[in-house]
Formats: structure tokens, sequence, C-alpha cells
């Protein structure tokens, strides 16, 4: 839109364009005016949408851990902890944390769920907090299995056993 001088009224993002009240915790990092946005911007607008091809999925079952071996291996556990539960595989593992030098094991996008599976500092998670994350700290595997169950919004509710 224009103003009455036939300025843009809105500046590096609004809800007309950009903002939603979904990505409210990024407004801070979305610009429309920076290079790197503008290409993707571009790429999205120009892209187009074709169905899935039928068949069985070709999705890995876990993702890669990457990174040092004691990590990686605590990661590869608890995603096989994940599986013999038959609960939810995050979108994503090893996620660098934006304005933090912090790496989040896991992340639910969906469910706006960042997990940790060793110590985190308060500051971080006060930083993911901020974002409107919820920071699940799991770095004792003798209580994932409870901390699966008490969040089925990010894990689903796994195997149900019958008693």
């Amino acid at each position: 839109q224009l103003d009455k001088n036939g300025h843009h009224i809105c500046e590096a993002g609004c809800y007309q364009c950009l903002l939603s009240y979904f990505n409210q915790p990024d407004h801070d990092n979305i610009n429309r005016r920076n290079d790197d946005a503008l290409k993707l911007l571009v790429a999205l607008a120009n892209a187009q949408v074709v169905p899935a091809p039928q068949g069985a999925s070709t999705l890995p079952t876990t993702l890669a851990p990457v990174g040092d071996a004691p990590r990686a291996n605590t990661l590869s556990h608890w995603q096989q902890a994940l599986q013999a539960g038959g609960f939810a595989m995050p979108a994503d593992v090893n996620v660098p944390i934006t304005g933090t030098n912090a790496v989040a094991d896991a992340f639910y996008k969906s469910a706006r769920t960042v997990v940790f599976l060793s110590a985190v500092s308060d500051d971080i998670v006060g930083h993911l907090r901020d974002k409107g994350r919820v920071v699940l700290n799991m770095c004792d595997p003798a209580q994932w299995p409870e901390q699966f169950a008490a969040n089925p919004q990010v894990f689903g509710p796994g195997n149900q056993k019958a008693t």
C-alpha cells in the first residue's frame, strides 16, 4: 500500500504481507528488504506445488545425529527411545539457537518445542521462552519415559499398553 505521497506504508514487514501471530516471536528477524530474505521470498513466489508421489515414504525414521561422539550417541539413544515407545520424531536435530551459541538437540516445529539432552543455562531457556518456545530439559535418560508421557502435545500418545 502507498500513502497519499506514493510512499510505501509498511516498513520491513507488516500484517498484510509477512507478519502473523504465528511468527510473532520471530518479528525481530523478519525483514523483506534483506537480500537473502528477498531471494527466498521470490523463490517461494515462483515455486510450484506438486503432489507427493503415491507409495512408500522414503523419509528416514530417525534423523542423523551430527557433532561430537558423546552428544551424537545420546541423541541416537534418545531417538531409539522415541521409536521404541511409538513417539513422534522431531522435525529437526542439532538446531542452532539464533542469538546464542547454543545448539538444541531436537526441535518439534508444530509444538514450538526445543529439546535439550544436556544441561542448558537459564539465560538460554529464558531467551527461547521469550521467543515463544517451550523448552524440555531431557538430560536424564531415566526420566525420558515419564517426559514422553507427560508431553503428548509434543511426542504424541506413544504405544498404548493394555493393563
